[in-house]
């Protein structure tokens, strides 16, 4: 028995229902099926050509790397892991603090050891300065993989919603078009 339910537990549309199909409101499914994802589409976009813009507009500097670690906390997930990388960097005769970003948290360790790991103490890498406000600064390719999972969810459910909805539009179809066609009627 296949149905979409909405929060409030009622029974939308059954597939084996031809009232059910009827009473579908496609169009509203199909317009609130496009228009949430559309926000994960649009949040991941930005923030992934904002790194663009970043990495091809803003001019390179090095910096030395003041501090590198993990840091563990617990969420509704359990252990989550968060890379802190801090450095600074010289523009201008004027010393300049930096950080890694908002990169996220996640339960791979492994992902969170290897930018540690590329960040040592001491180092100096190489950093994206912006050239109308020195105190901006970035590690080139920082942008956390969160951006790149909200892009390709949002179009996932996009294409999910759409789908479930030409589904439903097609089966209404179906069933409006076999009520207008007079009793006894059939197709050779």
């Amino acid at each position: 028995m296949a149905f979409i339910s909405f929060s409030s537990g009622r029974n939308v549309a059954n597939l084996n229902d031809p009232e059910s199909i009827k009473r579908f409101p496609w169009k509203t499914f199909l317009v609130s099926g496009v228009s949430v994802p559309l926000i994960f589409v649009l949040l991941g976009g930005y923030f992934i050509y904002q790194d663009y813009t970043r990495s091809n507009t803003w001019a390179d500097a090095s910096a030395t790397v003041t501090r590198s670690e993990i840091i563990e906390s617990y969420g509704d997930s359990g252990l989550m892991y968060s890379p802190v990388v801090e450095y600074t960097y010289t523009v201008n005769d004027t010393v300049h603090k930096g950080s890694l970003g908002n990169w996220g948290s996640t339960s791979l360790r492994s992902s969170v050891e290897n930018i540690v790991n590329k960040y040592q103490v001491g180092a100096t890498v190489p950093v994206k300065v912006d050239p109308n406000d020195p105190s901006a600064s970035a590690l080139p390719g920082e942008i956390s993989i969160v951006w790149y999972i909200f892009l390709i969810a949002g179009i996932a459910f996009m294409i999910i919603f759409v789908w479930v909805g030409l589904v439903f539009r097609k089966k209404q179809q179906a069933l409006l078009n076999q009520e207008k066609r007079p009793q006894g009627y059939t197709i050779h």
